[in-house]
C-alpha cells in the first residue's frame, strides 16, 4: 500500500470516528434536553399554581419573583441545548475543512483539524479540531 492510500484510509478512519462521537453528543444532548423540558415544564406548573397570578399584595409578588430566577436559569440551560443539538447537526455535514500537521524534533506530529466548532471525545477529553478564528482586521 502507497502513501497515498495509507493517508486516505486514515483520514477516512479519523472522519468515521468524528462522526460517531457527534451522533454520540446528539444523542446525549437529545436525552438531557428531554429532561430538562420536562423539569422546566413542572417548574413553570409549580409556579403557577403556587403563587398568586394578579395581586398588588407585595408579599404575594415577592412570591413570584422567588421563582423567576430559577426559571430563567432553566430556561436558559433548556435554549443553550437546543443551540447545541443544531450545530451538532450542522457539523454532520461538513465536521471539518482542513488539517494542519505540526513536526517538531522530538516530538510526534500532531495534526490540527480546523472547523466552525469544537467537538471534544467526552470519554478521552481529546479534542477533534479546532474551532475557526476570525483574524483581527488590520
Amino acid at each position: 500500500m502507497g502513501e497515498y492510500e495509507k493517508n486516505l484510509l486514515s483520514e477516512t478512519e479519523h472522519l468515521e470516528q468524528t462522526l460517531s462521537i457527534i451522533k454520540t453528543q446528539i444523542e446525549n444532548e437529545l436525552v438531557e434536553t428531554a429532561e430538562k423540558k420536562k423539569k422546566l415544564i413542572a417548574f413553570r406548573r409549580d409556579m403557577y399554581e403556587n403563587t398568586s397570578h394578579f395581586s398588588n399584595d407585595f408579599d404575594k409578588l415577592t412570591e413570584m419573583v422567588q421563582y423567576l430566577s430559577p426559571l430563567e436559569v432553566q430556561t436558559y440551560d433548556y435554549e443553550a441545548s437546543q443551540k447545541r443539538i443544531e450545530q451538532y447537526k450542522k457539523l454532520l455535514y461538513s465536521p471539518y475543512f482542513a488539517r494542519i500537521d505540526f513536526i517538531e524534533e522530538g516530538f510526534d506530529k500532531e495534526c490540527i483539524y480546523i472547523g466552525m466548532g469544537n467537538l471534544t471525545d467526552h470519554e478521552t477529553m481529546n479534542t477533534f479540531w479546532t474551532e475557526k478564528r476570525p483574524q483581527p482586521y488590520l
